[in-house]
């Protein structure tokens, strides 16, 4: 793999581990302070939203840099970093059956968000996108040895 290509990869993880601490003191309070306060409940949907397209967009690179053709949509994006070894299946298949589609529903269904679903996933996101971060950089560290 390419120092450039590493160097990209890195960056976006530097910024997943940054909106996973600004997301994190809103997720720590308790649910019923999180529903009656509706900026709350904004930041946390758009950062959740940020988190999983920052994944997105590093499966991306770590695709191209396999030579992989890049995915037709986010749900392709994890099951190829999957299939290349750099995830485990169960965080891969979290990602794929929570998080994009919370993900989804932020964007493309907004007035039909469900705010508990949104709290909990969240709190499970932030967790998983951390062991992401770690899984990631693994493959890095394993790739610079071959």
């Amino acid at each position: 793999m390419g120092t450039q290509q590493k160097d990209l990869i890195r960056e976006k993880l530097t910024r997943l581990i940054e909106y996973i601490d600004e997301v994190s003191p809103y997720l720590k309070q308790s649910y019923r302070k999180y529903v009656g306060r509706k900026g709350d409940q904004r930041i946390v949907e758009r950062l959740a939203q940020i988190i999983v397209e920052t994944a997105s967009d590093t499966n991306d690179l770590l695709i191209a840099e396999s030579h992989g053709s890049p995915a037709p949509h986010a749900r392709a994006s994890f099951e190829q970093v999957r299939d290349m070894g750099v995830l485990p299946a169960a965080l891969a298949e979290r990602f794929i059956d929570r998080y994009v589609r919370m993900r989804n529903l932020i964007v493309h269904e907004y007035d039909r968000l469900d705010v508990p679903t949104v709290f909990h996933t969240s709190r499970r996101l932030i967790k998983d996108a951390g062991a992401y971060v770690g899984a990631v950089t693994r493959y890095l560290a394993s790739a610079a040895n071959e």
